[in-house]
């Protein structure tokens, strides 16, 4: 029948398999070290290691295995181009456009009938002035002569 563990106990089992583990590792690095000098081979070996690659993959070396692990997973893609930049994930695709175009030709000739329709007005009222003014000079001279 089995009987439940007191903490106290549980934390020593939990110690001891803690100094076992770190014996072990200890005992593995000083069997390599002392195979290297026997063989006279001096290679870099490990007991545990970790090493971080710049595409953010872990490597971990543990008693002769080697794990990976992923740190980095793709989530989406921006992709700049001239006119947009384009942000795409799994479902959705997002453009923000960089370059706008605006076809304003319509506005540009309304705005040139408008420039020369005021041209013309003023030619016609500059002529109006003109003709104002000669016959005013006219009627001074009249006057004046009439007043001398």
């Amino acid at each position: 029948m089995f009987c439940p563990v007191e903490y106290r106990e549980s934390i020593l089992i939990f110690r001891g398999l803690v100094i076992l583990v770190v014996v072990v590792i200890l005992g593995v690095s000083v069997t390599e070290q002392q195979l290297n000098s026997l063989t006279q081979r001096q290679e870099g070996g490990s007991t545990f290691s970790i090493a971080y690659d710049q595409s953010g993959l872990y490597s971990m070396h543990i008693l002769g295995s080697t794990y990976n692990m992923r740190a980095v997973y793709s989530m989406g893609e921006i992709v700049n181009s001239d006119k947009a930049i384009i942000v795409k994930t799994m479902n959705h695709s997002i453009t923000i456009p960089t370059y706008i175009e605006i076809d304003c030709k319509q506005e540009l000739k309304l705005l040139d009938l408008w420039a020369q329709l005021v041209v013309k007005e003023a030619f016609k009222f500059k002529h109006l002035v003109d003709l104002a003014q000669t016959i005013l000079q006219e009627k001074i001279h009249v006057y004046i002569s009439r007043f001398r």
